[in-house]
C-alpha cells in the first residue's frame, strides 16, 4: 500500500515509468499535488526534513519507501538509530545534572564534573531503560486500541514510527553551540 505523502490517501502508483531513465511522478487524485516528491529527494534533503519532524517525509519512509520492505538491513538501521537515540538521551541526562552540580558558575575543575562522570554508566543504563519503558507503553496502548477496535497493525511498523519520531533529539546538540537554559530542551 503506498500513499499520498500530503494528504495520506491511499494512490495506486507513485511513479510510472516510460524509460528506465525517464519517470513521471503520480499526481494525487484527492489532494491534487505530486503523490510522493521525497522520491526524487536525495537522502540528506530527506534527512534535513526528518530532523524538521515533516509528517509528509514520515509517510515517505514508513509508507512508501520502507513499509513494504522489511529486511536485516532494515533491523540494522534500527538498531542504529535506537543506539544514536540512546546516545543522545544520555547526553541530555548528563546535561542536566552538569547545569544541577553547577549552578554559581563553577568551574570545570574540583568535584564539578566528578560527580556526573562517575554515573555514566548509570546514566546510560537510565536512559536505555526510559527508552524500553516507552516503546513496551506504547505498544500496550496500541494492543489494546486494536483490540479494543478489533483492528490489526504491525508492530514492525510501529517500532519503525516510534524511531524514527526520535530525529528530533539531534536538535539538543545544537545547545552545546547556543548555550540555551536546561528548560528551553
Amino acid at each position: 500500500m503506498v500513499v499520498c505523502v500530503e494528504c495520506g490517501s491511499d494512490v495506486d502508483t507513485l511513479y510510472k515509468e516510460y524509460t528506465p531513465s525517464s519517470i513521471r511522478l503520480t499526481i494525487c487524485s484527492i489532494c491534487s499535488s505530486t503523490a510522493d516528491k521525497y522520491l526524487e529527494y536525495d537522502l540528506v534533503l530527506i534527512f534535513i526534513d526528518l530532523l524538521l519532524q515533516k509528517p509528509q517525509v514520515y509517510r515517505h519512509l514508513l509508507f512508501n519507501r520502507l513499509g513494504n520492505v522489511w529486511s536485516s538491513d532494515t533491523t540494522k538501521h534500527l538498531l542504529k538509530l535506537i543506539v544514536i537515540s540512546l546516545i543522545f538521551s544520555t547526553y541530555a541526562k548528563w546535561a542536566k545534572l552538569r547545569d544541577f552540580y553547577c549552578y554559581d558558575g563553577c568551574t570545570i575543575d574540583g568535584n564539578y564534573l566528578q560527580l556526573p562522570h562517575n554515573r555514566l554508566f548509570l546514566i546510560s543504563f537510565l536512559a536505555s531503560f526510559e527508552l524500553v519503558a516507552f516503546i513496551v507503553g506504547v505498544f500496550l496502548c496500541i494492543f489494546f486500541y486494536c483490540h479494543i477496535r478489533k483492528t490489526t497493525l504491525s508492530f514492525k511498523h510501529a517500532l519503525m514510527a516510534i524511531v524514527l519520531s526520535f530525529f528530533g533529539k539531534p536538535f539538543f546538540m545544537l545547545s552545546m553551540i547556543w548555550h540555551y537554559p536546561i528548560q528551553f530542551m
